[in-house]
Protein backbone atom coordinates (compact mmCIF):
# COMPACT_ATOMS: atom_id res chain seq x y z
CA UNK A 1 0.00 0.00 0.00
CA UNK A 2 0.91 3.50 -0.41
CA UNK A 3 3.75 5.21 2.29
CA UNK A 4 2.71 8.29 3.69
CA UNK A 5 6.28 9.33 3.49
CA UNK A 6 7.37 13.15 3.85
CA UNK A 7 6.52 16.44 5.51
CA UNK A 8 2.91 17.66 5.10
CA UNK A 9 2.33 21.60 5.68
CA UNK A 10 -1.76 21.63 6.30
CA UNK A 11 -2.79 19.12 8.99
CA UNK A 12 -5.08 19.25 11.38
CA UNK A 13 -5.07 15.98 13.53
CA UNK A 14 -2.79 12.68 12.83
CA UNK A 15 -4.65 9.81 10.47
CA UNK A 16 -5.42 6.37 11.86
CA UNK A 17 -5.59 3.72 10.20
CA UNK A 18 -9.46 4.15 8.51
CA UNK A 19 -8.62 7.42 7.24
CA UNK A 20 -5.36 6.38 5.88
CA UNK A 21 -6.74 4.16 3.98
CA UNK A 22 -9.36 6.38 2.69
CA UNK A 23 -7.16 8.49 2.04
CA UNK A 24 -4.46 6.14 0.38
CA UNK A 25 -5.24 7.16 -3.38
CA UNK A 26 -4.95 10.85 -2.58
CA UNK A 27 -1.95 10.33 -0.66
CA UNK A 28 -0.31 8.45 -3.16
CA UNK A 29 -1.08 11.11 -6.04
CA UNK A 30 1.83 13.13 -3.82
CA UNK A 31 4.54 10.21 -4.73
CA UNK A 32 3.78 10.56 -8.26
CA UNK A 33 5.02 12.92 -10.95
CA UNK A 34 2.01 12.29 -12.79
CA UNK A 35 -1.30 9.82 -12.24
CA UNK A 36 -4.65 9.47 -13.19
CA UNK A 37 -5.99 8.45 -16.41
CA UNK A 38 -4.63 11.82 -18.39
CA UNK A 39 -1.87 13.01 -16.22
CA UNK A 40 0.93 15.71 -16.59
CA UNK A 41 4.44 15.34 -16.15
CA UNK A 42 7.15 12.79 -16.64
CA UNK A 43 5.44 9.36 -15.23
CA UNK A 44 7.39 8.17 -12.29
CA UNK A 45 6.06 6.60 -8.86
CA UNK A 46 8.73 8.08 -6.56
CA UNK A 47 9.66 7.44 -2.68
CA UNK A 48 11.29 9.60 -0.68
CA UNK A 49 15.27 8.18 0.49
CA UNK A 50 17.19 10.22 2.76
CA UNK A 51 17.08 13.77 0.94
CA UNK A 52 16.87 11.96 -2.58
CA UNK A 53 13.83 10.97 -4.64
CA UNK A 54 13.84 7.06 -5.02
CA UNK A 55 12.61 5.98 -8.39
CA UNK A 56 10.01 3.06 -7.45
CA UNK A 57 9.20 2.33 -11.51
CA UNK A 58 8.65 4.62 -14.48
CA UNK A 59 5.23 4.26 -15.80
CA UNK A 60 4.59 2.41 -19.27
CA UNK A 61 5.28 4.49 -22.20
CA UNK A 62 6.29 7.33 -20.13
CA UNK A 63 8.79 10.37 -20.59
CA UNK A 64 10.48 8.61 -17.59
CA UNK A 65 10.56 5.20 -18.90
CA UNK A 66 11.54 6.62 -22.24
CA UNK A 67 14.96 8.34 -21.06
CA UNK A 68 16.08 4.88 -19.13
CA UNK A 69 15.10 5.38 -15.41
CA UNK A 70 15.24 2.64 -13.75
CA UNK A 71 13.73 1.22 -10.26
CA UNK A 72 16.05 2.28 -7.06
CA UNK A 73 17.61 4.80 -9.18
CA UNK A 74 18.46 8.17 -6.86
CA UNK A 75 17.15 11.61 -8.29
CA UNK A 76 19.40 14.03 -6.58
CA UNK A 77 19.06 17.47 -8.54
CA UNK A 78 16.33 18.55 -10.27
CA UNK A 79 16.91 21.78 -12.49
CA UNK A 80 20.17 22.12 -10.78
CA UNK A 81 18.47 22.50 -7.47
CA UNK A 82 19.64 19.58 -4.56
CA UNK A 83 16.77 17.65 -3.55
CA UNK A 84 18.05 17.56 -0.03
CA UNK A 85 17.70 21.35 0.08
CA UNK A 86 13.72 20.69 -0.42
CA UNK A 87 10.77 19.02 1.34
CA UNK A 88 9.99 15.70 -0.04
CA UNK A 89 6.96 17.04 -2.24
CA UNK A 90 8.41 20.18 -3.13
CA UNK A 91 10.73 18.25 -4.92
CA UNK A 92 8.27 16.24 -6.26
CA UNK A 93 6.56 19.03 -7.57
CA UNK A 94 9.71 20.18 -9.99
CA UNK A 95 9.01 17.19 -11.69
CA UNK A 96 5.40 18.44 -12.86
CA UNK A 97 4.48 20.75 -15.38
CA UNK A 98 2.91 21.39 -18.75
CA UNK A 99 3.42 19.01 -21.31
CA UNK A 100 6.59 19.62 -23.82
CA UNK A 101 8.53 21.48 -20.79
CA UNK A 102 11.81 20.01 -19.85
CA UNK A 103 13.16 19.14 -16.77
CA UNK A 104 16.76 17.86 -16.05
CA UNK A 105 17.43 16.02 -13.35
CA UNK A 106 20.82 14.28 -12.04
CA UNK A 107 20.93 10.41 -10.49
CA UNK A 108 22.78 7.92 -8.82
CA UNK A 109 22.79 4.68 -10.06
CA UNK A 110 24.73 1.71 -8.14
CA UNK A 111 27.60 0.60 -10.16
CA UNK A 112 27.55 3.58 -12.68
CA UNK A 113 29.12 7.34 -12.49
CA UNK A 114 25.97 10.10 -11.68
CA UNK A 115 24.63 11.31 -14.92
CA UNK A 116 21.85 13.71 -16.06
CA UNK A 117 18.98 13.40 -18.01
CA UNK A 118 16.82 15.51 -19.73
CA UNK A 119 13.24 14.66 -19.97
CA UNK A 120 10.30 16.00 -22.20
CA UNK A 121 7.04 15.95 -20.07
CA UNK A 122 4.33 14.79 -21.95
CA UNK A 123 0.40 14.43 -21.74
CA UNK A 124 0.45 10.62 -20.40
CA UNK A 125 -2.47 7.97 -20.55
CA UNK A 126 -2.40 5.26 -18.07
CA UNK A 127 -4.16 2.12 -19.49
CA UNK A 128 -3.64 -0.16 -16.61
CA UNK A 129 -4.14 -3.53 -18.73
CA UNK A 130 -1.04 -2.56 -21.39
CA UNK A 131 -0.41 -4.90 -23.44
CA UNK A 132 -2.48 -8.32 -24.29
CA UNK A 133 -2.11 -11.25 -26.52
CA UNK A 134 -1.71 -15.08 -27.32
CA UNK A 135 1.14 -16.66 -27.57
CA UNK A 136 0.07 -20.00 -28.84
CA UNK A 137 -2.18 -21.23 -26.26
CA UNK A 138 -0.70 -19.59 -23.46
CA UNK A 139 -2.58 -16.00 -22.21
CA UNK A 140 0.01 -13.16 -21.90
CA UNK A 141 -1.21 -10.23 -19.84
CA UNK A 142 0.39 -7.05 -19.18
CA UNK A 143 -1.35 -4.80 -16.04
CA UNK A 144 0.84 -1.84 -15.69
CA UNK A 145 -1.10 -0.05 -12.66
CA UNK A 146 -3.49 -0.34 -10.02
CA UNK A 147 -4.52 3.24 -10.13
CA UNK A 148 -7.84 2.93 -11.68
CA UNK A 149 -10.71 1.88 -9.93
CA UNK A 150 -12.08 -0.82 -13.14
CA UNK A 151 -8.81 -2.09 -12.95
CA UNK A 152 -9.78 -5.98 -12.21
CA UNK A 153 -13.23 -5.62 -14.73
CA UNK A 154 -10.69 -4.46 -17.47
CA UNK A 155 -8.30 -7.03 -16.59
CA UNK A 156 -11.42 -9.73 -16.76
CA UNK A 157 -12.89 -7.99 -19.76
CA UNK A 158 -9.41 -8.50 -21.81
CA UNK A 159 -8.99 -12.13 -20.74
CA UNK A 160 -12.81 -12.83 -21.65
CA UNK A 161 -12.14 -10.88 -25.78
CA UNK A 162 -8.94 -13.19 -25.59
CA UNK A 163 -10.56 -16.52 -24.67
CA UNK A 164 -13.27 -15.67 -27.31
CA UNK A 165 -10.93 -15.00 -30.39
CA UNK A 166 -8.91 -18.24 -29.79
CA UNK A 167 -9.98 -21.35 -31.03
CA UNK A 168 -7.41 -23.32 -29.35
CA UNK A 169 -7.64 -24.48 -25.63
CA UNK A 170 -5.81 -22.23 -23.30
CA UNK A 171 -2.91 -24.03 -21.50
CA UNK A 172 -1.92 -21.29 -19.18
CA UNK A 173 -1.62 -17.74 -18.52
CA UNK A 174 1.17 -15.20 -17.77
CA UNK A 175 0.55 -12.22 -15.48
CA UNK A 176 3.15 -9.71 -16.08
CA UNK A 177 3.51 -7.51 -13.14
CA UNK A 178 6.92 -6.04 -13.63
CA UNK A 179 7.49 -2.51 -12.95
CA UNK A 180 3.87 -1.86 -11.83
CA UNK A 181 4.27 0.72 -8.92
CA UNK A 182 0.65 -0.55 -7.63
CA UNK A 183 -2.41 2.21 -6.84
CA UNK A 184 -5.62 1.25 -5.25
CA UNK A 185 -5.28 -1.13 -2.59
CA UNK A 186 -9.01 -2.50 -3.30
CA UNK A 187 -7.99 -3.49 -7.26
CA UNK A 188 -5.02 -5.73 -5.81
CA UNK A 189 -7.28 -7.52 -3.66
CA UNK A 190 -9.86 -7.75 -6.64
CA UNK A 191 -7.34 -8.83 -8.73
CA UNK A 192 -6.08 -11.25 -6.74
CA UNK A 193 -9.47 -12.77 -6.26
CA UNK A 194 -10.40 -13.24 -10.30
CA UNK A 195 -7.01 -15.91 -9.24
CA UNK A 196 -7.90 -17.06 -5.77
CA UNK A 197 -11.36 -16.42 -5.32
CA UNK A 198 -12.54 -15.82 -1.75
CA UNK A 199 -9.97 -15.65 0.23
CA UNK A 200 -8.27 -13.18 2.61
CA UNK A 201 -5.70 -11.38 0.20
CA UNK A 202 -3.75 -9.25 2.82
CA UNK A 203 -3.71 -7.84 6.39
CA UNK A 204 -3.20 -4.55 7.85
CA UNK A 205 -1.54 -4.78 11.24
CA UNK A 206 -0.43 -1.91 13.54
CA UNK A 207 1.91 -1.35 16.29
CA UNK A 208 -0.74 -3.03 19.09
CA UNK A 209 -1.56 -6.86 18.39
CA UNK A 210 -4.74 -6.22 18.37
CA UNK A 211 -4.98 -3.32 15.40
CA UNK A 212 -5.18 -5.85 12.63
CA UNK A 213 -7.55 -5.32 9.76
CA UNK A 214 -8.11 -8.08 7.01
CA UNK A 215 -9.37 -7.07 3.11
CA UNK A 216 -10.65 -10.58 1.67
CA UNK A 217 -11.48 -10.80 -1.99
CA UNK A 218 -15.44 -10.73 -3.04
CA UNK A 219 -15.42 -13.38 -5.88
CA UNK A 220 -17.47 -15.57 -6.11
CA UNK A 221 -15.76 -17.42 -9.26
CA UNK A 222 -12.27 -16.95 -10.75
CA UNK A 223 -10.97 -15.85 -13.88
CA UNK A 224 -9.66 -18.98 -14.99
CA UNK A 225 -10.09 -22.31 -13.70
CA UNK A 226 -8.18 -23.65 -10.81
CA UNK A 227 -6.34 -25.94 -12.81
CA UNK A 228 -5.00 -23.53 -15.33
CA UNK A 229 -1.17 -23.26 -14.80
CA UNK A 230 -0.38 -19.30 -13.60
CA UNK A 231 2.74 -17.42 -13.63
CA UNK A 232 3.32 -13.93 -12.58
CA UNK A 233 6.39 -11.73 -13.27
CA UNK A 234 7.95 -9.64 -11.21
CA UNK A 235 10.84 -7.29 -10.63
CA UNK A 236 11.99 -4.38 -8.39
CA UNK A 237 9.93 -2.25 -9.77
CA UNK A 238 7.13 -4.07 -8.87
CA UNK A 239 5.69 -2.65 -5.64
CA UNK A 240 2.80 -1.53 -3.86
CA UNK A 241 -0.46 -3.27 -4.88
CA UNK A 242 1.47 -5.17 -6.88
CA UNK A 243 3.13 -7.15 -4.33
CA UNK A 244 -0.32 -8.05 -2.52
CA UNK A 245 -1.15 -9.62 -5.53
CA UNK A 246 2.23 -11.38 -6.07
CA UNK A 247 2.37 -12.22 -2.30
CA UNK A 248 -1.05 -13.80 -2.24
CA UNK A 249 -0.62 -15.82 -5.64
CA UNK A 250 2.70 -16.99 -3.84
CA UNK A 251 1.05 -18.13 -0.34
CA UNK A 252 -1.64 -19.64 -2.13
CA UNK A 253 0.32 -21.82 -4.23
CA UNK A 254 -1.87 -20.42 -7.04
CA UNK A 255 1.01 -19.45 -9.49
CA UNK A 256 4.78 -19.63 -10.15
CA UNK A 257 6.70 -16.24 -9.51
CA UNK A 258 9.16 -15.40 -11.69
CA UNK A 259 12.03 -12.86 -12.01
CA UNK A 260 13.41 -10.77 -8.77
CA UNK A 261 12.59 -9.75 -5.77
CA UNK A 262 9.58 -7.02 -5.62
CA UNK A 263 10.33 -3.24 -4.09
CA UNK A 264 9.09 -3.77 -0.75
CA UNK A 265 6.26 -0.90 -0.56
CA UNK A 266 3.89 -2.17 2.01
CA UNK A 267 3.29 0.27 4.91
CA UNK A 268 1.00 3.03 5.92
CA UNK A 269 2.36 6.07 7.81
CA UNK A 270 0.61 8.43 10.17
CA UNK A 271 1.47 12.31 10.26
CA UNK A 272 1.50 14.11 13.39
CA UNK A 273 1.75 17.53 13.01
CA UNK A 274 4.61 19.61 14.74
CA UNK A 275 5.32 23.47 15.08
CA UNK A 276 6.29 24.26 11.43
CA UNK A 277 6.16 20.86 9.59
CA UNK A 278 4.79 17.50 10.64
CA UNK A 279 6.54 14.13 11.80
CA UNK A 280 5.55 10.74 10.37
CA UNK A 281 5.95 7.63 11.75
CA UNK A 282 4.95 4.11 9.94
CA UNK A 283 2.52 3.11 12.12
CA UNK A 284 1.03 0.05 10.28
CA UNK A 285 2.28 -2.77 7.58
CA UNK A 286 0.57 -4.96 4.72
CA UNK A 287 1.12 -8.67 5.57
CA UNK A 288 0.22 -11.34 3.28
CA UNK A 289 -2.03 -14.35 3.40
CA UNK A 290 0.56 -16.27 5.84
CA UNK A 291 1.60 -13.00 7.66
CA UNK A 292 4.98 -12.53 5.41
CA UNK A 293 5.90 -8.51 5.87
CA UNK A 294 6.17 -6.64 2.57
CA UNK A 295 7.47 -3.71 3.45
CA UNK A 296 11.37 -3.47 3.13
CA UNK A 297 11.99 -6.90 2.15
CA UNK A 298 9.24 -7.51 -0.94
CA UNK A 299 8.05 -10.55 -2.62
CA UNK A 300 10.70 -13.24 -3.26
CA UNK A 301 9.64 -15.05 -6.81
CA UNK A 302 9.59 -18.91 -6.58
CA UNK A 303 12.48 -18.75 -9.76
CA UNK A 304 15.13 -16.35 -9.77
CA UNK A 305 16.00 -15.26 -13.22
CA UNK A 306 19.70 -15.94 -14.24
CA UNK A 307 20.18 -17.19 -18.29
CA UNK A 308 19.94 -15.16 -21.37
CA UNK A 309 18.02 -16.47 -23.69
CA UNK A 310 16.20 -14.62 -27.18
CA UNK A 311 12.98 -13.26 -26.40
CA UNK A 312 11.47 -16.10 -28.91
CA UNK A 313 13.41 -18.75 -26.55
CA UNK A 314 12.16 -16.77 -23.84
CA UNK A 315 8.33 -17.08 -24.72
CA UNK A 316 8.88 -20.54 -25.71
CA UNK A 317 10.20 -21.48 -22.33
CA UNK A 318 7.15 -19.92 -21.02
CA UNK A 319 4.94 -21.98 -22.75
CA UNK A 320 6.60 -24.96 -21.98
CA UNK A 321 7.39 -23.88 -18.48
CA UNK A 322 3.25 -23.82 -18.40
CA UNK A 323 2.25 -27.29 -19.66
CA UNK A 324 4.76 -28.62 -17.49
CA UNK A 325 3.67 -26.50 -14.58
CA UNK A 326 7.62 -25.68 -14.07
CA UNK A 327 9.50 -22.57 -14.77
CA UNK A 328 12.99 -22.50 -16.18
CA UNK A 329 15.88 -20.45 -15.55
CA UNK A 330 15.66 -17.11 -17.12
CA UNK A 331 17.25 -13.83 -17.53
CA UNK A 332 15.26 -10.18 -16.72
CA UNK A 333 16.44 -8.98 -19.65
CA UNK A 334 14.90 -10.97 -22.20
CA UNK A 335 11.89 -11.00 -21.12
CA UNK A 336 8.73 -8.68 -23.30
CA UNK A 337 8.93 -4.93 -21.91
CA UNK A 338 11.83 -6.02 -19.78
CA UNK A 339 14.24 -2.92 -18.32
CA UNK A 340 17.15 -2.33 -20.86
CA UNK A 341 20.13 -3.06 -18.83
CA UNK A 342 22.35 -1.98 -21.78
CA UNK A 343 20.57 1.72 -21.41
CA UNK A 344 23.32 4.67 -22.03
CA UNK A 345 21.90 8.22 -20.37
CA UNK A 346 20.26 9.91 -23.35
CA UNK A 347 18.92 13.50 -23.63
CA UNK A 348 14.77 13.72 -25.05
CA UNK A 349 14.56 16.78 -27.00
Amino acid sequence: SSPREGLAKSIRKPRGREESAANEREERGKGMSGLGRDVEGVGVEVVPDHGAIKVVAPLDDSPAARAGLRPGDLIVEIDNQPTAARSYFAAVDMLKGEPGTTVDIKVLRAGQDPFRLKIKRAMITVDPVHMSTMLDDVVYLRLSSFMHEDTAQRLKATYAELKAKTKKPIRGVILDLRTNPGGQLEQGVDVSGLFVGPKRIVSLKGRDPLDLHHYTAKNTTTLIPPHLPLVVLINSGSASAAEIVAGALKDYKRATLVGETSFGKGSVQTVYPTGNGALVLTTQQYLTPHKNVIQGVGVTPDVQVVNEPSEAELLEACKTSIKRRKFLTLREESMPNAVNTSYKPLEID
